[in-house]
């Protein structure tokens, strides 16, 4: 026997809620961060949370941020490897937004301003080029 229309759309609309109710908390397992990036900064441990504790460029790239995290860069000049080793790269992960042009006072990213600070990410490992 066929159940009435009514029916259907009850039971419809009864697995949706259900549905949406399991895979809400997998979407929000990890909250967006940001990350704080500078020269010389830290490349182990937890880092970035702060201008005055943030995170080597590469390290950061690596290790730190995922999809939905958002790299503060300071000012300055970055290089994928200190050591000059040229198979190193920059390797940006989905998902994950970079923006340079802060002095490292910034609590807003509309705060950065990109011409007063620039942000070089060069490939110049041993300062011949």
């Amino acid at each position: 026997m066929k159940q009435p229309f009514f029916s259907r759309i009850v039971t419809a609309m009864f697995l949706l809620a259900l549905i949406f109710t399991l895979i809400g908390p997998l979407q929000a397992a990890h909250a967006a961060a940001i990350y704080r990036v500078i020269p010389g900064g830290a490349s182990s441990g937890s880092c970035g949370d702060t201008w005055g504790n943030g995170c080597d460029l590469q390290y950061a790239l690596v290790s730190q941020a995922s999809s939905g995290d958002e790299l503060w860069v300071k000012t300055g000049s970055y290089k994928p490897a200190s050591d000059g080793n040229r198979r190193t790269s920059f390797v940006l992960k989905n998902g994950v937004s970079m923006y340079g042009g802060f002095n490292g006072s910034e609590s807003q990213r509309e705060q950065r301003n990109w011409v007063a600070n620039p942000t070089t990410l060069t490939g110049d490992l041993n300062g011949d080029d």
